[in-house]
């Protein structure tokens, strides 16, 4: 006497307790690639390790998701939000933005700090060169001060062509290096001043 019941009857004891969900029926497709994408393919699947037909559905998938969002309309608060792929990106990018930025500030802050080292150096030998100039130099009596002038005129506008054939060389050593960089249109060789 068989208490089974009839939809039942032959099954294996397994099969009755377990009854796997049913996979859904997939269609076979034949289509043609050229080599560059052909080869793109195979490194992809062998990367992933997925077979080509697993590949291919899971690119179409991505493909499709990527459609439905772009078509979708951004979520509002409180709303399951769309756009996980976009918004993924998008965080992405910014990451690689600010990381930019950072490095860049870090770059001008030592660049600007050097800058201000070098300042305070020349105003200290501009002060000691003017304290040595009074030091050694006698104060022109009021009877002289007339030719003086129009020779210190000459003299200092002789000074200035010289400051300026300088700076197109290339500037003073002083000048040539801040932060490891070699200023704009410094020359590297120096043997041609």
């Amino acid at each position: 006497m068989n208490n089974n019941h009839p939809e039942d009857a032959g099954a294996s004891p397994e099969r009755k307790l377990t009854r796997e969900p049913r996979q859904p029926a997939l269609r076979r497709y034949r289509f043609r690639l050229d080599d560059g994408r052909a080869d793109q393919l195979e490194r992809e699947a062998a990367a992933t390790g997925q077979d080509i037909a697993g590949l291919v559905r899971r690119i179409l998938d991505e493909h499709w998701a990527l459609q439905e969002e772009l078509a979708a309309p951004i979520g509002t608060v409180g709303e399951e939000k769309s756009g996980r792929i976009i918004h993924q990106l998008l965080a992405e990018t910014e990451q690689r933005i600010a990381g930019s930025y950072e490095a860049a500030l870090r770059r001008l802050h030592r660049r600007v700090d050097a800058l201000f080292e070098r300042l305070e150096l020349v105003s200290v030998m501009v002060a000691q060169a003017y304290r040595g100039f009074l030091l050694h130099t006698p104060e022109v009596p009021l009877e002289h001060r007339d030719g003086f002038e129009t020779s210190a005129e000459d003299r200092y506008a002789g000074y200035e062509e010289t400051v300026a054939r300088t700076l197109a060389r290339g500037g003073f050593e002083l000048a040539q290096k801040v932060d490891g960089e070699q200023p704009t249109g410094s020359s590297t060789d120096s043997s041609t001043n």
